[in-house]
């Protein structure tokens, strides 16, 4: 909470100056799991039945994903789970395909370097493909 208040004073110190203002949400989340109160928002992992493949970035500055998501893979404790922390990459790993030029978006700060990101991204794209051959099977798109 003390998180919260201080992102509402910058944000009114911010727009009274003129200037954007970036939310720092990472350490009332970090906050959060110190205390233990995450389970009420946790995720019910456990019910998933197939393998997943997390991606998280060591740089993310929207919440702290990287313990997040060793949490969640602790409560499944399956082989097959993976989980790959890519090193200067923030919040936002998406597909080699789109621009890595999203540090911080709608006033939110996702964190990471554009060539941190970028090499995220890229090998992203491949764990993403190659996870998805491994437990579909499928190799290509069907011809239509």
């Amino acid at each position: 909470m003390t998180q919260l208040v201080r992102n509402a004073l910058r944000v009114r110190r911010d727009v009274a100056a003129h200037r954007p203002t970036l939310l720092r949400l990472r350490p009332a989340y970090e906050a959060g799991l110190a205390r233990g109160t995450s389970d009420a928002a946790a995720l019910a992992a456990e019910e998933v039945p197939c393998p997943l493949l997390v991606l998280t970035g060591d740089d993310d500055a929207l919440w702290p994903s990287g313990p997040m998501a060793q949490t969640l893979l602790a409560r499944r404790a399956r082989v097959d789970d993976q989980h790959h922390a890519f090193p200067g990459a923030g919040h936002l790993i998406r597909c080699a395909l789109l621009p890595t030029e999203a540090p911080w978006s709608g006033g939110i700060a996702f964190g990471g370097t554009r060539p941190g990101l970028a090499a995220a991204q890229r090998e992203a794209t491949d764990l993403v493909t190659a996870f998805l051959v491994q437990y579909t099977g499928v190799t290509s798109s069907p011809s239509r």
